[in-house]
């Protein structure tokens, strides 16, 4: 038995950090003597402390620590994964800063518009600003943002962010100018006007992502599908699965490199940075489900070609959560 002094030097924790977990609740001494109060523990209570301090270096706060469980696990992951997107996407930020023909960073730091700020739907595509202003639109076209919310602060989602006068789409610049109702976006590539969207105001809400954002329902029942069960390489990345023909492969490296699905109803996707998440499943359906307001359901079905399986999956990605567009079909490949 030691006395707490012994345990910090020990351990190097604190001898006042100790008595703080102790009133806490983490931990509780082996032996407390009635008349003194001298504390003495044992070897489980250092390992106790060990733990306590392994925790904390994950990122557990001391309530989460007390109280322990999956549940409190599950939240902490998602809530890491979450920040960790946080991180990459200012990365992305910041390695996007670029300059302009004058020689000045392009950035999106923000003026408000209080005439931009709202829902807006777009009418048609135009080639010149003349046609754009008189409505003379082409509407069978390929530009897929059919919807824009402008949000307070030029709050950033999906592709689109916007400063007064601005539009960014995938970090290009794009003017425009609000004619009563009508918004006119001047699409860039390269710093010339290739053509001009038209949108029309449908509310001047100060709108919240959670107004708009798909969230699909990841609560189906689970049903096993044994056929599933395994590990699966990528493969390739399709259109169209009714297309899908493996002698002849469409897409580059993947985003996702594998998934290993198990019998459990746990699905772990492992990304080509080589993080690994977790997911789950249930016969017809993967399940991204990063938290409450990112929950996707991406079904899937196995085909089998020349005697090899293969898993094609929907990809819902931002494109689906914001535009409503399912990027395409992650195909995967059965291991032996």
């Amino acid at each position: 038995m030691l006395k707490i002094g012994d345990v910090a030097k020990l351990t190097g924790i604190p001898v006042k950090t100790i008595r703080y977990w102790e009133e806490f609740g983490l931990i509780k001494p082996s032996y407390v003597d009635e008349y003194t109060g001298y504390r003495q523990f044992d070897e489980k209570d250092i390992e106790r402390l060990s733990q306590i301090v392994y925790l904390k270096n994950l990122g557990f706060e001391l309530k989460e620590i007390k109280n322990l469980d999956e549940k409190v696990i599950n939240q902490k992951t998602k809530s890491l994964q979450e920040k960790i997107r946080q991180i990459k996407n200012s990365i992305v930020e910041i390695s996007s800063l670029q300059k302009d023909k004058r020689g000045e960073y392009i950035m999106k730091n923000f003026v408000n518009d209080e005439n931009a700020i709202g829902h807006w739907k777009l009418l048609g595509l135009a080639d010149t600003q003349e046609e754009a202003k008189a409505l003379k639109l082409r509407h069978n076209h390929d530009f897929k943002i059919e919807d824009m919310y402008l949000m307070e602060n030029g709050k950033e989602y999906w592709v689109l962010a916007w400063t007064k006068g601005a539009i960014f789409i995938n970090d290009r610049k794009n003017p425009y100018e609000i004619i009563d109702d009508k918004m006119i976006v001047a699409l860039t590539y390269d710093g010339e006007v290739d053509c001009y969207a038209v949108y029309e105001m449908v509310d001047n809400k100060k709108h919240k992502m959670q107004d708009f954002m798909r969230i699909d329902n990841v609560d189906l029942p689970f049903v096993l599908d044994k056929k599933a069960i395994g590990v699966w390489k990528y493969f390739d990345f399709i259109r169209d699965p009714k297309e899908f023909d493996p002698t002849k492969k469409v897409w580059g490296p993947a985003f996702v490199k594998q998934l290993s699905i198990l019998e459990n109803g746990e699905v772990f996707f492992e990304y080509k940075d080589k993080d690994v998440f977790k997911h789950k499943w249930t016969k017809g359906h993967i399940f991204n489900d990063w938290n409450e307001e990112n929950r996707t359901d991406m079904k899937y079905s196995i085909v089998k070609k020349e005697d090899i399986e293969y898993l094609i999956m929907e990809w819902k990605s931002g494109d689906y959560q914001y535009g409503g567009i399912i990027s395409g079909y992650y195909v995967f490949k059965k291991e032996a």
